[in-house]
């Protein structure tokens, strides 16, 4: 018989009501046009509107730009991961934030 979830666990886990946190990942895009104030990208993920976005920039020299998503579509299926699964496309197009 095996043991509850919370009996296998090496150390106890607590509830917390006042603590935050946030999650960070890689999302690659790519730049379709880019003026002083903005841009226009196509990523695989949905960017969710009205959020920041910290936009690395760049090859060598990278910038990184806090950016507010503005409008995000979805444009069809048309790229293949790595096993052959369609992905979805979105184009989305983002203001940068004055620092």
């Amino acid at each position: 018989m095996k043991r509850p979830v919370d009996q296998r666990r090496r150390f106890r886990r607590h509830e917390l009501d006042a603590v935050q946190g946030s999650v960070l990942f890689r999302l690659e895009v790519k730049v379709l046009n880019l003026s002083l104030s903005g841009m226009a990208a196509e990523t695989t993920e949905q960017l969710k509107l009205g959020k920041v976005y910290a936009l690395k920039l760049g090859g060598e020299g990278e910038l990184v730009v806090p950016s507010t998503v503005r409008w995000c579509r979805l444009v069809g299926t048309q790229r293949r991961r790595s096993d052959g699964e369609l992905m979805n496309v979105y184009r989305a197009g983002l203001t940068f934030d004055e620092s």
